[in-house]
């Protein structure tokens, strides 16, 4: 199934959730899926078993047969919290509006949670000031949701209020926008009233309903008077009141029976159930009508969205880290340990072809000798006893290979150094403590040393002579 043709919204309650995939092309086709979920899951908006809620999103994404790569997060507004603030432009000083909020937080913005996170509109602005609306919500909330929808492959997440989705939809004439009106929905036993200025929300309280007749609540009425009041009288001093009254039922057909008393209601109203939006639902699917709102206006280019500032560790990033980090460990092991391994059997060997160059040069040297016939007894004689010298000789290249035999990782042998003709080793080391210098000096000797009648394996001559200076000692040793 082809999920760019699709808008999808999602919207979640504690036990219920709702998703609307609008189809662009054709609305008759568009996808309806509810999810009943155990209780525990979600409590007051809070994800308390994030596993198990990820489970339910990925059964109802395999039923809908498509994963969606863009939704439309939709929030009734209980854990919304909306304020307007008031900023002199002289106290900005060097602030933007954004860190300004910030320092209020704990002041003049006061919020029921540990850590909150925000976004704000610009309501109004003169020379003096500048009339921000704040939208507040708890942050782990917002990151909890985020943590579940990254783990299904959802990449961009769209935070909305379900009452500016309405508000866009309904309210878009002139006359109208000038206006002050109240947005009404209705869900079983929850009721929301946002109040819209100028087309944008300044205010807003969600309420549950205890008092029903006939299915629907009975006391819509006047919850809406008392929030009207509230707002023209205590918000707005009198000055601003409530013109008109959007009301959306989204829990039955109103069929002949009105959720508000007309007679009795001194403001003009506009009362709507779900049918009257899309016609393309049922009312059994109440939460994923809730969420089709939010699909209708983004469909109708809505771009009210709730950008809250969250700061979210992209995978390409975390990858990308993993990368580096592998790559710092490469350049290490091969630095370290790869590059003056390979160095010092570059040194042996060079030393070994050396030898192997001498040797045939005496092997030369021999067969001249041999093919000579003038040669006297004494020539003879001195030639026998260099062959057995040489055979009775230690190769230099076991005394390098001696040496290195001895090294540890206490210590870092910097240079061997060879004179054949003064039958003289140089090395010279370091280490960052000279006592593990002084340990390898002896061990030579203790070693190689020779020392009374026992020959075999040893070779030094004479005690090491050691030059010390910065961590980096020379040590020369004298063979036989």
């Amino acid at each position: 199934m082809r999920r760019r043709k699709f808008i999808t919204s999602i919207f979640v309650t504690d036990n219920i959730i709702g998703i609307y995939c609008y189809n662009k092309s054709d609305n008759s086709n568009s996808i309806s899926k509810n999810i009943i979920l155990e209780d525990g899951i979600i409590e007051n908006g809070y994800i308390k078993k994030p596993f198990i809620l990820l489970n339910n999103f990925k059964k109802a994404f395999k039923e809908i047969r498509f994963i969606p790569k863009n939704i439309n997060f939709v929030f009734w507004g209980d854990n919304i919290l909306i304020r307007e603030l008031i900023i002199k432009k002289e106290d900005l000083d060097k602030d933007n509006i954004n860190d300004y909020i910030k320092g209020q937080i704990g002041k003049t913005l006061i919020f029921p949670f540990n850590e909150a996170t925000f976004t704000y509109s610009i309501k109004e602005e003169t020379q003096e000031e500048i009339s921000v609306v704040i939208f507040i919500t708890d942050k782990d909330i917002i990151e909890d949701y985020f943590d579940v929808f990254e783990k299904i492959g959802i990449i961009n997440i769209n935070m909305s209020l379900l009452s500016e989705n309405i508000n866009y939809l309904f309210n878009k004439s002139l006359d109208e926008i000038n206006k002050t009106i109240a947005i009404v929905s209705v869900l079983d036993n929850d009721i929301s009233v946002h109040i819209a200025e100028n087309n944008m929300l300044v205010f807003g309280v969600n309420h549950e309903c205890e008092v029903f007749k006939d299915g629907i609540c009975s006391m819509v009425s006047e919850f809406i008077e008392r929030i009207a009041n509230y707002y023209q009288f205590n918000l707005r001093k009198g000055k601003r009141k409530v013109d008109n009254v959007v009301v959306v039922n989204f829990t039955e057909a109103m069929s002949n029976n009105s959720i508000i008393n007309i007679d009795d209601f001194d403001y003009n109203s506009v009362q709507l159930d779900i049918t009257n939006i899309n016609s393309n639902v049922s009312w059994e699917d109440k939460h994923s009508n809730v969420a089709s709102i939010a699909s209708l206006a983004k469909a109708k280019h809505f771009d009210k969205n709730l950008d809250f500032k969250i700061k979210r560790f992209k995978p390409y990033n975390m990858v990308a880290n993993y990368i580096f980090i592998l790559a710092l460990f490469i350049f290490s092991t091969i630095s370290l340990i790869y590059m003056p391994l390979v160095n010092y059997n570059k040194d042996i060997q060079e030393l070994i072809n050396i030898n192997d160059n001498l040797l045939i040069h005496q092997q030369m040297l021999e067969d001249n000798i041999l093919n000579n016939s003038s040669s006297s007894t004494f020539e003879k004689n001195y030639n026998y006893a260099f062959e057995k010298i040489t055979e009775l000789s230690t190769s230099t290249t076991d005394y390098i290979i001696d040496i290195l035999s001895l090294s540890n990782p206490n210590i870092e042998i910097l240079d061997i150094e060879l004179n054949d003709y003064d039958k003289k080793i140089t090395i010279t080391l370091t280490s960052v403590d000279e006592a593990y210098l002084y340990d390898f000096s002896i061990s030579l000797y203790e070693e190689f040393g020779i020392s009374g009648s026992e020959t075999t394996g040893k070779w030094i001559v004479n005690p090491p002579i050691i030059d010390v200076s910065d961590n980096t000692m020379e040590v020369t040793l004298y063979y036989a």
